[in-house]
Order: C-alpha cells, then structure tokens, then sequence
C-alpha cells in the first residue's frame, strides 16, 4: 500500500512492476491487490481500445471513504428482505460484493 501510495499521480500499476519492487512473487502481489479492493483502497477499471480489453486500470486510494465505487454505509436488500446486519455492500463495476462487518 505505502509503495503505491508513493508512486507519482499519473504512474500507471502494473503488477510486474510492483513484484520487482517487493520479496513477493506475483501471486502474492495479486492477493495484496484484491485484498486492497476488497477494502476499497483500490478500485479497477477495465481500459478498453476500439472495444477490445488493453488492461486494467487501477486507483488508489488513502482511504475507503476517498474511493466512489465503494459503499460501506447502506444495507443491500434482497427481494424486500433485509440481509443480515452484519452483511454490506459495495459495486464494483456490474459486480456485487457483501462484506463481513463488525459492530453493526
């Protein structure tokens, strides 16, 4: 996190790069990055040219609070039925994501 939070504004990440900086293989640098957008510091965007995939994109962020794809505030309902308290949700994309939250 404090690696890409040191890059310049405009650096793009690619993961390569982040597996040359650090003692990690990429598997674990993949894991760090869904980890971080699990929690919201990074959000991913999919860079199309012509309509064909060039990679993704990536931002990160200081804080969760800081990252507009990510909601941590409102309870998601399913068919008019609440969801447990302790499930959130946030979007990413088309994609839904619940998570496990303590205390409320």
């Amino acid at each position: 996190m404090a690696y890409l939070l040191s890059r310049p504004n405009d650096w793009i990440v690619q993961i390569q790069d982040i597996v040359k900086q650090s003692k990690e293989g990429e598997m674990a640098v993949r894991g760090s990055i869904k980890n971080l957008r699990f929690y919201g510091y990074v959000s991913r965007r999919i860079d199309r040219e012509g309509g064909k995939f060039v990679r993704f994109d990536y931002d990160v962020f200081e804080s969760p609070e800081l990252n507009p794809q990510y909601l941590v505030s409102a309870p998601f309902c399913e068919n008019g039925e609440m969801v447990k308290k302790d499930k959130l949700t946030r979007y990413e994309g088309d994609v839904m994501w619940r998570q496990e939250v303590d205390g409320v």
